[in-house]
């Protein structure tokens, strides 16, 4: 019995997809212009686009420096905190996204915006995000 895939990359592909399909919500990508010095605004010749993807937050550890508000000491351990992160299939995404550019969440009309991409090379994008605040709908 051979164990060999002929077409590993559609595989992951279709799990990708699966994913999306059980844990992805609707997310509006919007591609935006990025000048030196100001902040990000939406680029009116690309239309923003509204796909299935995956928002999460993802936890991570940091370490409390020992100042406070008010010049009061920390405790100096460990903090833990948690960061926005989306993913996409690749091939879902007309796109691939840049640092400024905007994720709109459709069920409460948060407003994110990318500060890193990441591929793993195979099937999925993950998006770090800065929440940007709600948008009038």
């Amino acid at each position: 019995m051979s164990y060999f895939i002929p077409n590993w990359r559609a595989g992951m592909q279709a799990v990708s997809a699966a994913i999306d399909g059980a844990f992805g919500e609707r997310l509006t990508l919007i591609a935006c212009l990025a000048r030196p010095n100001f902040p990000t605004e939406p680029d009116a010749s690309i239309k923003p686009v509204t796909l299935q993807g995956v928002f999460s937050y993802r936890a991570k550890l940091a370490l409390d420096t020992g100042r406070g508000k008010g010049g009061q000491h920390g405790s100096g351990g460990l903090v833990q905190s948690q960061d926005p992160i989306a993913t996409f299939s690749h091939a879902a995404l007309p796109w691939l996204p840049q640092r400024g550019d905007r994720i709109r969440r459709e069920v409460d009309g948060t407003m994110f915006e990318v500060t890193a991409t990441k591929s793993d090379g195979v099937a999925r994008v993950t998006l770090d995000l800065a929440e940007l605040g709600r948008a009038e709908l």
